[in-house]
């Protein structure tokens, strides 16, 4: 679509959203805006770290780096959250291929390869190929080719539908119109019955490579979307709430536990409610039937306007509650909605001390020390302790001073019980081992001691089926050691013990911290929240930068503080001290915690503007759209997609920056001008200070093209100009520079931002990427210079200036039956030669010069036209296909990644290293890295390694050969090769990524 229709189309405004009641009810949703929460029903995602190759979570979507399954990571849902919806349920899926991996999958539910549903974005490396799979015990479904193709940068909306004896689906771009009729569907069992324990995005049950992908937006239905409810889902976009007649649950989760007894009931509201019935007690079956006419004495509240509702005094510790919320429609059917029946259970009010340390003055039997008495040995699921005297510790004296143990816990706790399981031998009722008659004594510092009092220990039952029979209450006594003196045992051998004890505390001190500790990537406007100790009145929060030296930032009597604007890229530590002076003692310090905020903050990333509702022209205005001011420029493309999703820093998209300063663009009204400027600018909703949280830097990257003409490129903030330092010819370089702008030198223009203008000046005209603008507190460190390979390795070299001449003067020129064509190179590169795919092709005299290639560097830049045929070469040195050959395919297949390979036996010994895509169509620069150290090949494009993967072969390792070509395979079968050639350079040694990047024009 041209960018002049859509300024049309843009004043047209839809209607309609949600226009019946939904059967189907949202279950889950992971909208990854920030975090892995599932919003709906508290069935948190997870990224696992599989490797080098890292997720990243923006504020938008999560996004998959790809590469093999053994080095990537991926996003883990909980076990069993598909077949535990039922027999009739709905995947919804909003996501984007970045690019191609070997089978990577959207999504994959099951326990392994024997049983399993998935949807891969591919088959193998085609992009013009699919698959569905739904494979168990009873099931053997496949169909293949159903969605192809998804289109890489393009998000898409994908719809599973799994009813009792069917599975049907649905795709789509994000942005057509309709979301369609089904794409495909097969008979399958019921997928209640899938044993889906791996519930993955973007990872195979086999060993295939792992997605490269966005996902903005994962859903679960409990039902089937309805053909209009798919369409209007599909009308509103991944980020629109998804609304229901029925209530959605938003807090607490369905199934949550350790609830605060302080929680209130909060949830959405259905489409259409006008009020809502609130149900709620602790028996379920009286929940889920009550109604207004039978209200069972958990209608708690009827006809109430709020989305929330207050519980205050009504839980109590350690109980299960259930509730339900009816959605009753305004006037006049007031039709009532019945809502699904949620759980929850409470906090308990006190809690197991885990770790506590025993030690006594008794002499004990090695396999029977104190030890025995706080490790859990001998009890099962049901507290019920064994009769085995391994399980349990006993020791004497050996004379007149009784004996003690002693139990030293991690800290100071506010002590609530003790539980007592007393010696338990079989024969316990004749020996008498058990403790009797008992003093209970406590410390804070083992030096002054209290005692808490004498108590009885119940003897034990000698039996397997005993449990704790004694209970000491502490009271709230403060202590981190506790001793227990026999006074007496059961018998009279001086030898006495027990089986187990076990201490509750009640949780006073601060705890579940958000940011959660060690967190990374904290906003730097976080406010810091935690779950309050039991019995704290107020909470004095200390915070800093160093663990040793935290300072009083505030006291606050509510459990959050917002500590301010943080300063970017910054370690923090903080600690909370609960207090109440009514109580003793008055203060609790907590432990201290820490977090690292983020590095940056982000002015624009590029990655927000669509095709739609939110063009990039309308944010970064450019002279195209008819102001003349801003000379020759144009923000985006012309025509539709606006954005560039190959040519990307980071994430999904970057914004095109084309500048002419010779004749300039004819604008969107029709007028031409002739300008010596192009500029884009942004202007901003709001005055801005660039140097909050303590930025000092501002950054932006640039990636030019070698069709680019040199010229300067500047901005401005507001009016004051700073002029990139890095030479005109960068322009021409396609590879990511980093510009640093040190904010100081734009004076109190930094604190006061009001526009950013990005510009190039001088002659010519050409076309640039611009993506992540960000501000610093310290600048990334850039990329080591590029350096000058020299020509002292250089063995051949074709410039194709009308000619096929080797101009190293080595003598290796090339040679052609058919007259080759020559046509314009890029930028300063004068001629290249040109291929017509219809058989031409270029042979080079190097066939004595490849086996004296250990290691060796084949760099070219190379213009794709990308016309579908297969297996297209840019080169293939060797002697035929059944032997020895190194070959670089620009796309494997028809529409695969880069292709290298080498063999010396044919295709059954290839060594093969691809990229994640394919070449894009354009000049770009192509170099082949051979390193023998290690046998490793590197793949570079525009400078910038694209893949890496180890060799059995060496060039060296194939001998003479006698066909070394450009433009044409070994194999007979395989397509010739479409496009243009320039700049063809082989290396008898392993270039640095530096010295590739020299070749690229980054100088």
């Amino acid at each position: 679509m041209n960018r002049r229709l859509v300024c049309l189309l843009m004043g047209v405004v839809v209607f309609g959203f949600f226009s019946q009641g939904q059967a189907a009810q949202l279950a889950h949703r992971w909208s990854f805006n920030g975090d892995l929460k599932d919003s709906v029903g508290d069935k948190n995602a997870t990224i696992v770290d599989g490797g080098s190759n890292d997720a990243i979570l923006s504020d938008t979507e999560v996004t998959l780096t790809g590469g093999t399954r053994s080095n990537s990571d991926y996003v883990d849902l909980p076990d069993h959250v598909l077949s535990s919806l039922g027999s009739t349920v709905t995947i919804e899926v909003w996501a984007t291929q970045i690019s191609v991996q070997n089978w990577s999958r959207v999504f994959a539910f099951g326990s392994g390869t024997a049983e399993h549903m998935c949807m891969s974005w591919c088959k193998g490396t085609d992009l013009n190929t699919d698959h569905v799979e739904y494979f168990t015990a009873n099931d053997n479904s496949r169909l293949d080719n159903t969605n192809a193709p998804y289109t890489l940068g393009v998000q898409f909306h994908i719809v599973v539908v799994f009813e009792p004896g069917l599975m049907s689906w649905y795709t789509a771009r994000a942005d057509s119109a309709r979301l369609g009729e089904a794409k495909g569907s097969f008979t399958i069992s019921d997928v209640s019955q899938l044993n889906d324990i791996n519930c993955w995005l973007g990872r195979s049950h086999y060993e295939d490579g792992t997605a490269n992908a966005s996902y903005d937006e994962f859903r679960l239905w409990i039902g089937a979307l309805s053909e209009t409810e798919r369409e209007e889902l599909h009308q509103a976009g991944p980020d629109a709430q998804p609304q229901t007649s029925v209530a959605y649950i938003i807090s607490p989760g369905n199934n949550a536990g350790e609830v605060s007894v302080a929680q209130d009931l909060v949830w959405g509201a259905g489409a259409y409610a006008a009020s809502h019935d609130v149900y709620f007690g602790t028996v379920r079956g009286d929940v889920e039937n009550a109604s207004r006419d039978n209200p069972l004495g958990v209608l708690i509240s009827r006809g109430q306007v709020d989305t929330m509702h207050d519980l205050t005094g009504a839980l109590d510790y350690g109980q299960i509650y259930y509730w339900r919320i009816d959605e009753v429609n305004p006037l006049p059917d007031e039709t009532i909605f019945k809502g699904d029946v949620w759980t929850f259970t409470t906090e308990l009010y006190a809690y197991p001390i885990e770790g506590v340390i025993a030690t006594s003055n008794a002499t004990s039997d090695a396999n029977s020390d104190p030890e025995k008495t706080v490790d859990g040995s001998g009890l099962n699921d049901s507290d019920q302790h064994s009769t085995l005297d391994t399980d349990m510790w006993a020791g004497t004296t050996g004379g007149a001073e009784p004996v003690w143990i002693q139990y030293e816990f991690d800290r100071v706790h506010k002590l609530h019980e003790l539980w007592v399981w007393n010696y338990n031998l079989a024969l316990e009722s004749m020996f008498g081992l058990g403790f009797k008659d008992v003093a209970v004594e406590y410390s804070t510092d083992r030096t002054e001691w209290t005692t808490l009092g004498d108590f009885p220990f119940v003897q034990a039952t000698g039996k397997a089926s005993y449990k704790a029979n004694t209970v000491v209450d502490f009271n709230g006594a403060a202590a981190r050691y506790v001793r227990l003196t026999a006074k007496s045992a059961y018998g009279t051998t001086g030898t006495c013990g027990l089986s187990e004890v076990r201490f509750y505390y009640v949780p006073v001190l601060a705890r579940q911290p958000q940011p959660e500790a060690d967190a990374v990537d904290v906003s730097v406007n976080t406010i810091l929240d935690w779950r309050a100790g039991r019995e704290a009145a107020s909470h004095q929060v200390y915070l800093g930068t160093d663990a040793d030296d935290l300072a009083l930032a505030g006291t606050v009597t509510d459990s959050e503080y917002d500590p301010g604007t943080l300063d970017l890229g910054t370690p923090y530590y903080w600690k909370i001290v609960e207090v109440n002076d009514a109580e003793t003692p008055s203060t609790w310090e907590g432990g201290v915690w820490s977090f690292t905020t983020e590095e940056y903050k982000s002015i624009d990333n590029f990655e927000s503007y669509n095709n739609s509702d939110n063009l990039i022209y309308e944010t970064w205005y450019d002279g195209f759209g008819g102001d003349t001011s801003l000379g020759g420029s144009m923000a985006g493309y012309i025509d539709t997609p606006f954005m560039e999703t190959g040519i990307v820093r980071s994430d999904r998209q970057s914004m095109p920056f084309a500048y002419d300063n010779d004749g300039g663009f004819v604008n969107v009204n029709g007028v031409a001008s002739s300008p010596t400027f192009s500029e884009v600018v942004c202007e901003f909703d709001s005055t801005q200070d660039w140097t909050a949280a303590g930025a000092e830097t501002l950054v932006l990257y640039f990636c030019g093209c070698l069709d680019n003409d040199a010229a300067q490129l500047y901005l401005k903030v507001n009016s004051i100009p700073v002029d990139y330092d890095g030479g005109a010819t960068q322009l021409q370089a396609p590879v990511w520079k980093q510009w640093s702008v040190d904010l100081a030198s734009l004076g109190s223009a930094a604190t006061k931002v009001r526009t950013l203008t990005i510009g190039v000046s001088g002659g010519g005209s050409g076309l640039l990427y611009i993506d992540d603008i960000r501000l610093y507190r310290t600048a990334p460190s850039t990329p080591e210079p590029a350096v000058d390979p020299g020509t002292g390795d250089l063995v051949a070299r074709y410039t194709f200036e009308n000619n096929l001449t080797d101009v190293t003067g080595n003598g290796h020129d090339g040679s052609s039956p058919w007259a080759m064509t020559y046509v314009e190179g890029p930028g300063d590169y004068g001629q290249a030669v040109s291929f017509n795919g219809q058989g031409d092709y270029v042979d080079l005299a190097i066939g004595s010069l490849v086996p004296t290639l250990a290691d060796c560097t084949i760099a070219t830049l190379v213009n794709f036209t990308n016309n579908g045929n297969a297996w297209q070469r840019i080169f293939d040195f060797g002697n035929g296909s059944s032997s020895s050959y190194m070959l670089l395919c620009p796309c494997s297949s028809t529409s695969g990644p880069i292709w290298f390979a080498i063999t010396t036996s044919g295709g059954g010994g290839e060594s093969v290293v691809t990229t994640d895509s394919t070449l894009p169509t354009g000049w770009h620069h192509v170099a082949v890295v051979i390193v023998s150290a290690g046998k490793t090949v590197q793949i570079y494009v525009d400078g910038q390694l694209a893949a890496e993967g180890p060799t059995a072969t060496l060039p060296t390792d194939l001998g003479t050969t006698a066909q070394n070509w450009l433009g044409r395979s070994q194999y007979e079968v395989d397509e010739y090769f479409e496009g243009s050639l320039d700049d063809f350079r082989i290396y008898r040694r392993a270039l640095s990524g530096p010295e590739i990047r020299y070749l690229v024009g980054d100088r």
